[in-house]
């Protein structure tokens, strides 16, 4: 496992990664100077899972992070740099704060796309270092069934957004307009 070498303020983090910014409110990280992209993930356990590091897809497009999601940038096979993030003391916002964050030495590879999960409205990724990746084989299998996952969970999200629709309501309006 690759351990944080120097825990830093994460402003300071971003930007020896390369995304240049006065400020890190906001950031999940950002598509660096050299066109790298730099990711985000918590130190806590959960994030972690077979030497593997989940990454979370951004709210907002700090950095131009958001734009690369959405743009198929971020897939199976994607290289980028990665922040390991430390929370603050959160008890009193009642949100995660970053304390500490740490650029981990090397490129990591996007292996595999996760799913909206209960407490996180939000896309997720799971990392591994390039090094452990090589020898491992994404096949054009695996790069369609990212796809697929990952539009299942857009219409699982979109269907949150609409209106419940009672079963009387759906066989009524199949004969809505009809004159007979």
């Amino acid at each position: 496992m690759i351990e944080p070498k120097k825990w830093v303020k994460f402003t300071e983090a971003l930007n020896a990664a390369g995304v240049k910014t006065g400020t890190g409110r906001g950031f999940w990280g950002g598509v660096a100077q050299d066109g790298a992209i730099v990711v985000t993930s918590w130190i806590q356990p959960k994030d972690v899972k077979d030497g593997r590091r989940r990454i979370h897809r951004p709210f907002t497009n700090h950095g131009g992070l958001r734009r690369a999601w959405d743009s198929g940038e971020i897939a199976v096979g994607t290289k980028v740099r990665v922040i390991l993030t430390d929370p603050g003391n959160s008890e009193t916002t009642g949100k995660k704060a970053v304390k500490a964050a740490c650029v981990l030495p090397g490129y990591w590879r996007i292996v595999t796309f996760g799913e909206y999960e209960a407490n996180t409205p939000h896309l997720t990724a799971w990392v591994e270092p390039v090094a452990e990746a090589a020898n491992a084989t994404i096949t054009e299998a695996d790069i369609r069934q990212t796809k697929v996952d990952r539009a299942i969970a857009d219409i699982e999200k979109f269907r949150k957004t609409m209106p419940r629709i009672s079963v009387e309501e759906i066989l009524s309006a199949r004969h809505e307009g009809h004159k007979y």
